[in-house]
């Protein structure tokens, strides 16, 4: 598993290109035709044909073939005339092909020597490639084309079938053909459960017409968590090893295929001990083992074979100082254990909280490994990322690679997701929500603005949990200068003619610590003259509503994680004037967030508090309503103005 999937870049390529015949499974869609005004402005190609199918070997290989036919509508659909298939040592291809059939009559195509090679340039080892073809003109009315066939040599025997996209799909069809004495189990995610179009022998046949597309939405879960797929757990004579139906099946082999690479070597026993002699509990030895794991090994992606699912041994990943996400968790577990403290794998998916699914027992939507912590009753009792099995037993979750977060926190992306302790067998648990408070991003300002109506004064920033961790690595990759440079920016987006100096940032590398922010600010016109009225805005800085559309919401809402933002600005008047008109106080809950604000005086000082407390990170659809209530009334609180009138 890897900790981040980059997304290709897709090289056009059209060498080779020559005039040629298209087959006929391609040619008898060139009479269908599409109107593109009965779609909607997003939709700019449309998938007549996605035609999967998989056919077994009793020796557990399988041949995989694929057909995909498009017709693009709009230009913007050009992009789906780029078709990338995955390959590795486990996975080869033996044909893949792309064509075009123009809607002049023209046609192209192109063979496997005229796709382009491309590789996962993120970890030193990595066989995974991708074979891109870029069919020819990809003009609005044009038909695209592909088909492939490869031979897949699986460690665990499941296949899924994604019959929803991005683009809508007039026909899906899925074909599984099995050996003798061979059975499968369909599971349905996203979708209501479907029968077989067709059942006859050993060959089972799944269609889907008229597959919506999957809109986009702002800050939805990404389209794999909300796609219709089926998964299939495929088991036959001689496969015990490799075939599963449960959660404990899928932990228990992955206890197994781990259960030697976590010893100890000398190296490793002489490192512990010189990393927790001034650790005198079992609070300190876990968090000076961490720390050393952050910063002396290197996150470097190793995928070759089953290295994407098995970790390296301990001693190997010790001495070279690097590894991936599980190699990273086996090294911590092998030096905890030098300390006398157990610990487990936890498989989880780092990028999207809706992406596992508890009834579908599926392996293929992890791509994370963090480690869990066997916890004493009484240790890290407020850590937020601490939890408890179903045993009773507590657990301390900590992913050794996220490199700027402390002990006792999760990565928010993971916060109310599912991941899969593994113990002897498997147990599926949810990985706890961080209480806001714990979770903070803080502006505190001391400012003073004079009679023509600039400010400056003293801001500072306050963070823990998430919004640290953040920006400790956006800071930590700066010069003095770019961090300069960058707040400026931020402030200039609030109000013109701000500048800054006297930065100065403190607990960088302390990540058990605040991170602190300082700075010096001065903002000419701030304050708005209106005849003998001065108009202050009390709200500094900070934009914390988001933004909705008009249209029905088809998916949740997701924020980043939970959180409480404070701000807490005082400003001093200039001499004589008085209060004419504050903004009302604001007190808006809708249950999986609230908003309050409120300005006052106090002699010559303005004082403005507000917090926003986001206590569920996944805004479900029937409560968009409250959401868009919620954005509403931080939106009018930021544009508000107190207003002062001379006196005297």
């Amino acid at each position: 598993m890897v900790r981040n999937n980059a997304v290709l870049a897709l090289t056009l390529f059209t060498a080779g290109m020559a005039s040629a015949s298209v087959p006929e499974w391609v040619r008898q869609y060139a009479s269908t035709t599409l109107n593109a005004s009965s779609y909607d402005d997003e939709t700019s190609a449309v998938i007549l044909l996605d035609d999967q199918t998989e056919t077994v070997q009793p020796n557990g290989e399988i041949i995989e073939k694929y057909r995909r036919v498009v017709r693009i509508l709009r230009p913007q659909g050009s992009e789906y005339a780029f078709f990338p298939v995955h390959f590795s040592k486990d996975q080869k291809i033996s044909s893949f092909r792309a064509y075009t059939l123009t809607a002049k009559g023209v046609e192209f195509e192109l063979k496997e020597k005229d796709a382009v090679e491309h590789a996962e340039q993120e970890g030193v080892y990595d066989d995974s490639r991708f074979l891109i073809h870029s069919a020819a003109a990809p003009d609005p009315g044009n038909l695209v084309a592909f088909e492939y066939e490869k031979r897949l040599r699986p460690y665990l025997l499941e296949t899924v079938w994604g019959f929803q996209e991005r683009m809508p799909i007039v026909l899906s069809r899925y074909t599984l053909t099995l050996p003798a004495g061979w059975e499968f189990t369909d599971f349905w995610i996203n979708h209501a459960s479907q029968k077989p179009t067709s059942q006859a022998g050993n060959v089972t046949v799944w269609e889907m017409k008229d597959v919506p597309r999957i809109s986009h939405e702002h800050a939805m879960p990404s389209w794999e968590a909300v796609a219709g797929r089926m998964a299939l757990h495929l088991s036959g004579p001689g496969m015990q090893g490799r075939s599963f139906r449960t959660w404990e099946d899928f932990g228990g082999w992955y206890n197994t295929i781990a259960a030697d690479r976590r010893g100890a070597t000398p190296a490793i026993t002489t490192t512990v001990h010189e990393v927790t002699a001034s650790s005198p509990d079992f609070e300190s030895k876990v968090r000076s083992i961490a720390l050393w794991m952050q910063h002396q090994i290197r996150y470097v992606s190793i995928q070759i074979g089953i290295g994407g699912l098995q970790p390296h041994a301990a001693g190997d990943i010790y001495r070279n100082r690097y590894g991936d996400c599980k190699d990273k968790v086996t090294l911590m577990s092998t030096m905890l254990k030098e300390v006398g403290i157990d610990s487990s794998y936890v498989i989880v998916n780092l990028d999207d909280r809706d992406a596992v699914t508890p009834a579908v027992a599926s392996h293929s939507y992890f791509n994370h490994a963090i480690l869990a912590v066997k916890l004493p009753h009484d240790e890290f009792a407020e850590a937020p990322a601490a939890f408890t099995d179903k045993s009773g037993q507590r657990w301390l979750l900590f992913d050794p690679t996220a490199e700027h977060l402390p002990v006792g926190y999760i990565e928010g992306s993971m916060q109310g997701s599912y991941g899969l302790l593994v113990k002897d067998k498997g147990e599926l648990v949810r990985i706890p929500l961080t209480k806001p408070e714990k979770n903070y991003y803080n502006f505190v300002g001391k400012l003073k603005l004079a009679t023509d109506g600039s400010l400056s004064g003293d801001m500072t920033m306050v963070m823990a949990g998430d919004a640290a961790m953040h920006h400790r690595a956006l800071i930590g990759n700066r010069s003095a200068g770019d961090l300069h440079k960058s707040l400026e920016h931020y402030l200039n987006e609030q109000f013109a003619g701000a500048t800054l100096s006297d930065i100065k940032v403190e607990n960088l590398d302390e990540f058990d610590k605040e991170l602190r922010v300082t700075m010096k600010l001065k903002a000419t016109g701030y304050a708005k003259n209106a005849g003998p009225l001065l108009l202050v805005r009390p709200r500094v800085l900070g934009h914390l509503w988001g933004s909705l559309d008009s249209k029905p919401r088809l998916y949740p809402y997701e924020f980043d994680y939970t959180e409480a933002h404070n701000d807490d600005f005082e400003i001093e008047l200039p001499p004589g004037f008085a209060a004419d008109e504050l903004p009302r106080p604001v007190n808006t809950d809708v249950g999986f967030a609230r908003y309050t604000a409120k300005s006052e005086v106090t002699g010559n000082i303005l004082r403005y508090k507000r917090t926003l407390q986001i206590t569920d990170p996944e805004v479900p659809v029937n409560k968009i309503e409250d959401l868009r209530r919620l954005f509403l009334s931080i939106a009018a609180d930021e544009k508000n103005s107190a207003v002062f009138k001379k006196v005297g």
